[in-house]
């Protein structure tokens, strides 16, 4: 009887922890030969939609409205160089102030 349950429980699981919500941070623009990111309490998350950012230079601090993505489909197939750049996730921005 209890196992008619599991189904359930897991697909509400599932869809609580998939729903993202905007989040507003200060943040500082690294730009390298392995793409754009914004670093928020030390830690990078690559821009999935960098040209967002173009006119921002390195190392400048900007006010971001953003949220967490799985997955950067702009991302895809771009020829990057050989250098490593720790991230901690993917980001997609909806405003920069």
């Amino acid at each position: 009887m209890h196992l008619k349950f599991v189904p359930a429980m897991a697909g509400l699981a599932l869809m609580t922890s998939c729903s993202v919500s905007n989040v507003k941070s200060t943040a500082t623009v690294i730009k390298d030969c392995t793409g754009t990111y914004l670093r928020i309490n030390k830690e990078d998350y690559q821009v999935c939609n960098a040209d967002i950012l173009k006119n921002h230079q390195q190392g400048s601090t900007v006010s971001a409205t953003y949220r967490k993505v799985q997955k950067c489909p702009e991302l895809d197939g771009r020829i990057v160089c050989a250098m490593y750049h720790e991230k901690a996730g993917n980001i997609r921005i909806h405003s920069i102030n």
